[in-house]
């Protein structure tokens, strides 16, 4: 499959139509077919001041193995994951490895503004149109 990395914040709205709009329909004509794998990795910015805890919380959730359902839940604006808390509010360092790793991949591949995504070594930047997501999808597939 052609694997997408998916650059997202949960308090940006066109991340938020990218997710609520484009992944479904991603994901029945391409992730549940085997043609496309989609990596989301959160990205903090500045403009965003709860960037950082949601990225711990997201982070938590993916160890807790609700990812998914907390990705969701962010970008719904829930602020209150009181099962995650301990992890959220840890000090071990884990947490902050992971969004350190994040962050030097964000800049080692030029990412930032979000939405941002990679395909086969090429980035695209902003909410695109379906049919153009499709088409690059496509196109990514041929190669």
């Amino acid at each position: 499959p052609v694997t997408m990395i998916l650059f997202t914040n949960h308090d940006c709205g066109y991340c938020r139509d990218f997710h609520e709009q484009l992944m479904p329909r991603l994901k029945v004509e391409f992730i549940e077919t085997g043609m496309l794998r989609v990596i989301t990795v959160p990205f903090a910015l500045q403009k965003y001041p709860n960037s950082t805890s949601n990225i711990r919380t997201f982070i938590c959730g993916v160890e807790a193995g609700s990812g998914a359902a907390v990705h969701r839940n962010l970008f719904a604006g829930r602020t209150s994951f009181p099962r995650l808390q301990s992890c959220i509010d840890s000090t071990d360092g884990k947490v902050d490895m992971v969004m350190h790793e994040q962050a030097s991949i964000a800049e080692s591949l030029g990412v930032s503004l979000v939405p941002s995504y990679i395909m086969n070594g090429q980035t695209f930047v902003g909410l695109p149109e379906y049919a153009d997501l499709r088409g690059q999808i496509n196109a990514a597939l041929k190669r």
